[in-house]
């Protein structure tokens, strides 16, 4: 993978989020029970085979884990060899499936990657996120280890139900399942992925799986976030288990590793080391690459909105479609980005170097950030420096409208009438949150497909002012 040492980085690759495929002629279409595949380059056997995982993972999430599901998953699967490998889940309705070549979905042995697990598991965060509005007050482990147990009983109850002949290779997949599980779980050292999806393990053992959804379902309801968790959380438990003494030995070695602590989440942006994350970036966007014009923005800043993706994503960068005013080159530039969680309060912010050369055409800049825990549902403000007579102009496009917007943040915002923004959140998870590149469950027999190509480098110097704001607004790190 790429390195991501933020201040070292010799590039970045850059992967557009993918949308809902149409109808063209160059996609094609695998049907299930409440699954529809559409795909490109792709083996007819292997998007008929990603239909049925999808579709017998649904109907086996529904009827043990009582999860109520979406009536139609839409599955976008497509090979682009220029983009590194990706699989996410929208949340909603939706899973996004990307490979490097149709040979990539071969046997582990051949590929180095499980996918019917990664599939199962993308299924169990289908269920879990449709089940949690805010999660914040549980760990990343917690969330991630739920998907991780339960994508693997999916696994065991596919194998039990379609065997061998599921996936065109006929292999051995049910090691990919529990066993695993029990084998990761035997291990030293335990992660804390591994660890969490054992102690939910445990808690399955204690109450039927149907309960489940549920007790996400009541949690979520007891809003546990402003106060002490844990106490909101074993209440639930008690009344779920009819055995009390079983809930609190359980919450007792648990509740620490999956829930929050009092008090929790606090006032300080949560963050991870670049080093830990997966390197197969998820770009957001709006626009269509298409610019309809430009606007320079005396006062205020240029806003966009966006909705992440189901998981532990963080915001690693932002992207703006610029273009200068003057033909002449100039020093580097001051960029101010603020992450926000709706339209006032600031998450974190950032004083970021940019340059933007003469009056050509209009040139992406790519502006790198601190890995930061955005909101799920979040905003991404930008203000450029720049004077009347060396101004820099953000372009926005014409064929979409709704989520741009010009103000400052705790002001007055004003919806932009011409179109979007072409501003563009760049995101990235951990590893042990992308079931196709996380190294921690079992080596492969042979080692994963990764990007060869050369990275584009970002523009502007290297060196970043942080500054970290909490919810209240309060500078963090001054």
């Amino acid at each position: 993978m790429p390195s991501r040492r933020f201040g070292l980085m010799a590039g970045v690759y850059i992967v557009a989020v993918l949308t809902t495929a149409t109808d063209g002629a160059d996609y094609k279409r695998q049907r299930q029970s409440h699954v529809t595949v559409r795909y490109r380059g792709l083996l007819r056997d292997y998007a008929r085979a990603i239909a049925r995982t999808v579709s017998t993972a649904r109907q086996v999430s529904v009827d043990e884990f009582g999860f109520g599901m979406p009536d139609e998953i839409a599955v976008m699967a497509e090979v682009d060899a220029s983009q590194p490998r990706l699989l996410y889940t929208d949340g909603a309705d939706r899973i996004y499936l990307r490979v490097r070549s149709p040979q990539a979905l071969r046997e582990p042995s051949r590929s180095g990657t499980y996918h019917i697990y990664a599939l199962c598991r993308e299924v169990a965060r289908l269920g879990l996120y449709r089940r949690l509005e805010d999660y914040r007050w549980m760990t990343p482990a917690a969330t991630e280890g739920w998907t991780h147990y339960m994508g693997s009983v999916l696994v065991d109850r596919l194998y039990a139900r379609l065997g061998r002949r599921l996936w065109p290779d006929r292999y051995e997949y049910l090691a990919d399942g529990t066993q695993r599980l029990k084998a990761q779980l035997a291990a030293r050292p335990v992660s804390s992925l591994v660890e969490a999806a054992g102690r939910w393990r445990q808690l399955a053992e204690r109450m039927p799986r149907r309960r489940f959804a549920g007790l996400f379902r009541a949690m979520d309801e007891a809003r546990p976030v402003p106060a002490d968790p844990g106490r909101a959380v074993l209440d639930i438990l008690n009344r779920t288990l009819t055995d009390q003494a079983a809930a609190t030995a359980w919450w007792s070695q648990a509740g620490q590793a999956l829930f929050v602590g009092p008090g929790a989440p606090g006032d300080q942006a949560e963050t991870i080391e670049p080093k830990r994350l997966s390197g197969s970036l998820l770009i957001l966007r709006h626009d269509n690459n298409k610019s309809g014009g430009r606007r320079h923005l005396e006062n205020g800043g240029y806003a966009v909105r966006f909705h992440a993706p189901a998981g532990p994503w963080y915001l690693t960068g932002v992207h703006v479609h610029v273009s200068r005013a003057v033909s002449r080159r100039g020093a580097p530039q001051d960029a101010t980005i603020r992450l926000l969680e709706g339209e006032k309060n600031v998450v974190a912010e950032f004083k970021m170097p940019y340059t933007c050369f003469g009056r050509r055409e209009p040139q992406w800049i790519q502006m790198p950030v601190p890995p930061t825990r955005p909101p799920r549902d979040f905003v991404v403000w930008v203000a450029l420096s720049g004077t009347k007579d060396d101004a820099h102009y953000v372009h926005y496009d014409r064929t979409a409208k709704g989520h741009s917007m010009i103000g400052l943040p705790g002001g007055r915002w004003q919806a932009l009438a011409q179109g979007e923004w072409m501003i563009r959140a760049e995101l990235d998870r951990p590893m042990e949150a992308d079931p196709l590149a996380d190294p921690a469950y079992r080596a492969p027999t042979t080692q994963p497909m990764v990007p060869t190509q050369p990275a584009p480098a970002r523009s502007g110097k290297r060196q970043v002012k942080i500054k970290l704001r909490g919810r209240s607004g309060r500078l963090l790190n001054q």
